[in-house]
């Protein structure tokens, strides 16, 4: 059964806030805490003569990177949850009652960072050095997936049950549809979970570049372009 207007303009919206989830401002905002973060370790710890940093022991490296994760957990909680500081504090001197070690404060923003400190710190502790060209492998696993934790929590408010994802998977036919330059991916004519659709439209949504802008919703009611093709040759 074809989409109506209104549920095809409700997900064209949708992929446009999904898209733009990288460009908002406490993202930026945290990819440029990291950066000054990372950047200023480096520049105190590293050698002199060969500009970069040897690990001599997994405590160094994560004495690193906890102190990376409670930027970020911070920030987020901050500036995306809108905590306040009285309540973060409360929840760092509570500990959680069958790890003392952790805090509340740490498992709460497990969720949002996508990772507790050790698993952080286990994918990273096989750098044998540090220097100019990894720099950013520090930083990025925080920042990348929180973007794809607010993305998911997004794509699933508005798509949560079998109707709204048959709905969605029509919309994806229609992105492969109108985009074949860019969307090359089998899309299935049923489904078996919620998670597999939204998670092949994350990836239409990903294979379409960053200066492309999807059509207007209208435009998918109508025979679809050849925009892809080659011009054909005047006769001459």
């Amino acid at each position: 059964m074809p989409l109506d207007d209104k549920t095809i303009e409700e997900f064209y919206k949708l992929g446009q806030e999904l898209r733009e989830i990288p460009e908002k401002e406490h993202v930026k905002s945290l990819k440029g805490i990291l950066h000054e973060h990372i950047s200023k370790y480096f520049h105190e710890k590293k050698d002199k003569k060969t500009h970069e940093i040897k690990w001599e022991s997994d405590e160094q490296i994560k004495s690193l990177t906890d102190s990376l994760w409670d930027k970020a957990a911070e920030h987020i909680a901050e500036y995306y949850l809108k905590m306040d500081q009285d309540t973060i504090k409360k929840l760092r001197g509570a500990k959680e009652p069958d790890n003392p070690n952790q805090s509340q404060f740490d498992t709460f923003m497990t969720v949002y960072l996508g990772s507790t400190k050790e698993d952080f710190f286990n994918t990273l502790k096989n750098n044998p050095t540090m220097n100019p060209e990894n720099l950013l492998e520090y930083i990025k696993p925080l920042y990348e997936t929180h973007i794809k934790i607010m993305s998911g929590q997004k794509i699933r408010y508005k798509v949560n049950t079998n109707e709204q994802a048959q709905h969605l998977l029509e919309y994806l036919k229609l992105i492969k549809e109108h985009n074949p330059k860019y969307v090359k991916l089998r899309v299935p004519k049923t489904f078996k979970s919620i998670d597999e659709v939204t998670g092949l439209y994350m990836q239409a949504l990903n294979m379409l570049p960053e200066t492309y802008h999807p059509k207007k919703p209208d435009t998918y009611s109508k025979k679809p372009d050849t925009y892809s093709k080659k011009p054909e040759q005047k006769a001459a």
